[in-house]
């Protein structure tokens, strides 16, 4: 496997439960600021509890929009596991986040509840609605008193076989394309088609090749007594998971090896991603022919 970027290997730090409120005490706050600062750490997931069934100590996505204005240096991806979280509401809220976090937001679908088909179908749907309303529509003209040019608008018009969905977003695109979407899967029989996300997320445990189509992220518990901080699972990049963030796990991720920092710009570009879009001018306009 290859790293996102020469000398980096990505690494999200997973709080559970009573850990992820704990980022609201401004003094952890400070240590989570350095550790991105420093090239320790790239970003937080939020409700990775959800991927095994339980139930997030704080909505991640309300988390992330408050930890957005007071954490600037890092990516923030929420987890998207319910099957039941229509794609509309899912897309609308996630691409919401992203806006309010200046494009350094992603989503990690996956977890219990849907077969590989089911899931698959819902992260197409929310893609899709992501790229319905460009945001290069937005022109916000004064002197003219145009404030959108709506021909880029397009229908997503999704008949599957879980989903039937007609219109467009009603929130413009991500400026890094799409915000950064990210599947957990437990082996290759539940990895999607290439090209679905970005990044699989695997066990730390489980094998999974890179394909030509997604990096391949390991999670597992962050474990104090790696010799040197480093975990042992070969990956494109690391996902840490952690029920405390008392000052001795704070001082364990500050053993981690030093990488590249990338506290600026996109959560793309800060892992190493391009820019993704899906282009819909094959489906009809939303608001019709205009002169």
């Amino acid at each position: 496997m290859t790293g996102s970027r020469a000398g980096t290997r990505p690494t999200l730090l997973a709080p559970r439960g009573a850990a992820a409120l704990a980022l609201l005490d401004d003094d952890v706050l400070d240590r989570v600021r350095a550790l991105l600062v420093a090239g320790r750490l790239h970003g937080l997931l939020l409700g990775a509890e959800r991927l095994d069934g339980g139930v997030a100590a704080s909505e991640p996505t309300g988390l992330a929009a408050t930890l957005a204005g007071r954490l600037p240096e890092a990516g923030l991806v929420t987890v998207s596991a319910d099957p039941h979280d229509h794609p509309y509401n899912t897309a609308r809220r996630t691409l919401s986040l992203d806006h309010v976090t200046g494009a350094r937001s992603g989503v990690l679908f996956g977890g219990h509840g849907a077969t590989v088909g089911e899931t698959a179908e819902r992260v197409l749907v929310v893609r899709e609605l992501w790229n319905s309303y460009p945001v290069q529509s937005i022109v916000g003209d004064r002197a003219t008193g145009v404030f959108a040019v709506v021909d880029g608008v397009r229908d997503v018009a999704h008949r599957g076989p879980r989903y039937d969905v007609a219109g467009a977003l009603n929130t413009p695109s991500s400026r890094q394309g799409e915000p950064v979407s990210f599947w957990s899967v437990d082996g290759p029989a539940g990895a999607p088609d290439d090209g679905l996300v970005d990044v699989l997320v695997v066990p730390a445990t489980t094998h999974l090749s890179a394909t030509a189509g997604a990096r391949v992220y390991r999670r597992g518990p962050l474990d104090p007594s790696w010799p040197d901080g480093t975990p042992p699972w070969a990956a494109d990049g690391l996902v840490l998971e952690t029920g405390d963030l008392a000052p001795a796990t704070l001082d364990a991720l500050d053993r981690l090896p030093r990488q590249a920092a990338t506290v600026t710009g996109t959560l793309r570009h800060r892992l190493g991603l391009p820019d993704r879009s899906i282009n819909l001018t094959d489906r009809p306009r939303t608001f019709g022919a205009t002169a």
